[in-house]
């Protein structure tokens, strides 16, 4: 059924429990001589996959961190930035020109800095402590169990945030079933990411979600679905697209009807008004008579939750693709912008 290239990706998205369980043994081993009581701010950086890491932990332990967080994407750090500043250097490969580009700042900054890599340039420039290294060999989108986890046993090293076992175990286990339920190898019949893959196809994906419950995991969706299944995706938030996003259903049919219309849902965690401005969003759409599909999570711990809608959209995004016929690990245009911006010189 799947080429040499869909054996790979198979491979890496299984392999996300084994990352979270090794993640933890990762930052063990590391030395981390960072003074946190001397923080005041945590500035996280990143691009891409990398970045992500830094979204989700806003997302889910944003109650628990009693300093400012920031995530910053892009060339350049706030000037704010001083030695009571930790800056988290994120880049699975260690090449990321924006992220080398935040790394040069904070060291001019003379700011507390943690890399979390699996190699590369900003390897090299570390100092043997505070540089947690993952695994190298993956896509940086399939490596977010090696990313985000080791963020936060970074954190909870530091003393920012707990982190609950029982939390991290029923995430494991949620995600052993859901790999067992979704893939090929296992299952010759359909399952759910394959119908999910199946709705998809032909269809401009619009992703939504509440702010609070998942409005990371909309992003997060939408950009595997660019990168593995190689077709355009949006998202948006509520409240947010109720003041300016729902008047564009105005459109003629003829085009929106070529969208399919995504809700990740989590109702334990949404508030009251929240679920009313879905019920009328939905109301409407269904009114236009375009497609509007449901997401909800399995688990019972928010950690376990959060991660398996973001299993089930890899495992969808990964059939979509098979539906396109496109290579998931691919990524030529990245490749070729790459490629063009290292003929131009490095970033200064």
């Amino acid at each position: 059924m799947h080429s040499k290239a869909s054996g790979k990706i198979l491979k890496f998205i299984k392999s996300l429990p084994t990352q979270i369980r090794e993640s933890k043994e990762i930052v063990e081993k590391t030395k981390i001589t960072i003074d946190s009581k001397k923080i005041k701010n945590i500035h996280f950086c990143g691009m891409g996959g990398s970045a992500f890491a830094g979204d989700l932990l806003l997302n889910l332990y944003d109650d628990q961190i009693d300093v400012p967080f920031q995530v910053h994407r892009g060339y350049h750090i706030p000037k704010c930035i001083h030695e009571d500043s930790l800056i988290i250097i994120s880049s699975y490969s260690g090449n990321t020109e924006e992220t080398i580009s935040n790394f040069k700042e904070a060291k001019k900054h003379k700011a507390q800095i943690l890399a979390i890599t699996s190699g590369g340039e900003i390897a090299d420039k570390m100092t043997k402590s505070n540089l947690v290294i993952i695994p190298e060999g993956y896509p940086p989108r399939h490596a977010l169990g090696y990313s985000f986890f080791a963020l936060i046993y970074s954190l909870e090293k530091l003393g920012f945030i707990e982190i609950n076992p029982d939390d991290v175990e029923e995430t494991i286990q949620v995600l052993g079933m859901l790999a067992r339920h979704n893939d090929p190898d296992v299952h010759e019949h359909k399952h759910f990411a394959q119908t999910f893959a199946q709705s998809l196809h032909h269809k401009i994906p619009i992703i939504y979600a509440d702010e609070y419950s998942f409005g990371t995991l909309a992003m997060r969706f939408r950009n595997q679905l660019n990168e593995n299944s190689k077709v355009l995706a949006y998202s948006n938030t509520f409240p947010e697209m109720n003041h300016n996003e729902i008047v564009g259903y105005d459109m003629e049919y003829e085009l929106l009807n070529k969208f399919i219309f995504v809700f990740l849902r989590d109702p334990e965690k949404e508030e009251p008004r929240i679920q009313l401005r879905i019920k009328l969003t939905k109301e409407i759409l269904r009114k236009r008579k375009v497609q509007v599909m449901e997401i909800f999570p399995d688990g019972k711990s928010r950690l376990a939750r959060v991660f398996s809608l973001i299993y089930r959209a890899d495992w969808a995004s990964f059939y979509l693709a098979i539906l396109n016929d496109k290579n998931p690990l691919e990524i030529k245009n990245i490749d070729f912008l790459k490629t063009e911006l290292n003929k131009s010189g490095k970033s200064k």
